[in-house]
C-alpha cells in the first residue's frame, strides 16, 4: 500500500472543489444572456435591461399571448417599490404596458363633456338666459 501523507489529500480535495466550482459558476448563463435570451418571464428577474423585451413587446403580447403576459405582470406588480424596480429593470416595460392597456379598457365617462358644451354655446343653448342678456 502507499502511503498519501493527510496534508496532500486535503490539497488535491481542494484544488479538485475549486476546479468543479469554477465549472459550475463557469456554466451559468450571464445576466446578459439572460436579457436577451429565450424565457421571457426569466429577463425579467435579471439586473440587466432588455432590448429584446421592451414595453412593444409585452403590448403585443397582451394581445397574442395572454397568460404570459398576466403572468409577467403579476410578477412584476410584486416587485412594483422602487427599490425592487431599480433591480428589475425589465418590470418597467410590463408595467407601463398594463397600465397602458388598462386604460384603454377603462369606460370613458358618458357626460356631456367638451363638445357637447361647444355645440350649445355655438346654437345658443349653452348659456343661461339671464348671461346672455347682461352682455
Amino acid at each position: 500500500m502507499i502511503y498519501i501523507p493527510q496534508t496532500i489529500t486535503f490539497a488535491c480535495l481542494a484544488l479538485l472543489m475549486a476546479v468543479f466550482g469554477a465549472l459550475v459558476t463557469g456554466c451559468a448563463p450571464s445576466a446578459e444572456d439572460v436579457a436577451e435570451g429565450d424565457d421571457p418571464l426569466a429577463a425579467l428577474a435579471v439586473g440587466v435591461a432588455s432590448e429584446r423585451y421592451d414595453g412593444r413587446y409585452w403590448l403585443l403580447k397582451r394581445d397574442e399571448d395572454r397568460s404570459l403576459f398576466d403572468e409577467a405582470v403579476t410578477y412584476c406588480r410584486g416587485e412594483q417599490d422602487a427599490e425592487h424596480l431599480s433591480e428589475r429593470p425589465n418590470c418597467g416595460p410590463v408595467i407601463a404596458a398594463a397600465r397602458f392597456a388598462e386604460s384603454r379598457e377603462r369606460p370613458r365617462p358618458q357626460g356631456r363633456g367638451f363638445t357637447g358644451i361647444l355645440s350649445e354655446d355655438a346654437a345658443g343653448g349653452g348659456i343661461p338666459a339671464d348671461t346672455a342678456e347682461s352682455r
